[in-house]
């Protein structure tokens, strides 16, 4: 993960302590050996998935836009909880297709 470490804090004893997720469901023993799976099963994974559909790196394009477009492109991403990268593609696949 880039070279970042992590330090793990100190031990608590979830049975004892009371911690609750952002859902406000406690997490017991079981719930954060759970997340740990999660947690583990995605380090190393970086990025998303290759769009080519084969485990190789997708092509990349890169433009240049105005800060109003940057900003207005960032702003209709996060609305719709995607990455602006997400709206370029489909507004490409959507001029290309017509």
């Amino acid at each position: 993960m880039n070279g970042t470490k992590y330090v793990l804090g100190p031990d608590i004893n979830l049975d004892a302590e009371e911690f609750y997720d952002e859902d406000g469901t406690r997490i017991t023993p079981s719930r954060a050996d759970q997340i740990a799976k999660e947690v583990l099963s995605q380090a190393g994974k970086r990025g998303r998935r290759s769009l080519t559909g084969k485990a190789s790196r997708s092509p990349q394009v890169t433009v240049r836009v105005t800060p109003k477009i940057k900003q207005e492109l960032a702003k209709r991403a996060k609305a719709r909880g995607v990455k602006p990268s997400e709206i370029a593609r489909e507004a490409l696949e959507k001029y290309l297709a017509s």
